[in-house]
């Protein structure tokens, strides 16, 4: 070998720290940094969802009130399904007339009906005496409060008053028994007046934010958790 040539081995110490791999300081950073990550991505596809639902649940609430406008234009409502004392669960009467489509039945059974978020958690009760000014409302009960104020909003995009249009908007009602009466909402809003705002309907969708009034002034944080007992929609003919 020629003299000038030589060979450097590692020392036992360099040795010891290459086999010694990751310090728990570098595993603790790379494990929060794939924590953050999957939150990130666990919170788009829970948003993704739950617009999904409510655009489900907007088609729903639609396509009944388009098939009780032909019901009430036609006179069934008045003469058909007065009931005293007002409000009562008629949901299964309307799966029996196709009011409510068999596509939203639960089990075949024309009792209960289904929502995006519940499958037994929509409800369909009828307003009026007999002889008084048709009107029932729709509700959708167990929903999220995010997917609360998504629906309000897209729901109400609409001019008060005109056939299919909400009148008035309620949260916080308790789900009635089957052909029990609808209990009455815990929070109220009139659309008589216009549209909805998104602080209000935030208000309405939050019960810690307004509690007693239909309209507050306290703007909850988000991202809202939890679910709401129900989001009911008034309407009249």
């Amino acid at each position: 070998m020629p003299a000038n040539r030589f060979t450097i081995f590692p020392t036992p110490s360099v040795r010891s720290r290459r086999l010694k791999g990751f310090t728990l300081t570098e595993v603790a950073i790379v494990l929060l940094v794939i924590s953050l990550i999957l939150a990130g991505v666990w919170t788009a596809a829970g948003i993704v969802n739950e617009k999904s639902r409510v655009t489900q649940a907007v088609t729903q609430l639609n396509l009944v009130a388009q098939n009780m406008t032909s019901m009430l234009q036609a006179g069934y409502g008045v003469s058909n399904t007065p009931c005293v004392p007002a409000p009562c669960n008629k949901t299964s009467t309307f799966l029996t007339s196709g009011i409510i489509p068999q596509q939203f039945d639960y089990d075949a059974g024309m009792t209960k009906a289904t929502n995006p978020w519940n499958p037994t958690g929509f409800v369909v009760s009828w307003m009026s005496a007999a002889g008084a000014v048709p009107t029932y409302r729709m509700s959708f009960y167990g929903v999220t409060m995010l997917g609360c104020v998504n629906l309000i909003m897209q729901a109400t995009n609409c001019t008060p008053g005109q056939p299919g249009c909400p009148i008035t908007v309620n949260t916080g009602g308790t789900q009635p028994a089957v052909g029990k009466f609808s209990t009455p909402p815990g929070n109220a809003y009139d659309l008589t007046g216009g549209e909805i705002g998104s602080t209000d309907a935030q208000n309405l969708c939050d019960p810690a934010a307004c509690p007693a009034t239909p309209t507050c002034n306290t703007y909850p944080t988000f991202p809202m958790v939890g679910t709401v007992n129900s989001v009911e929609f008034d309407f009249t003919q």
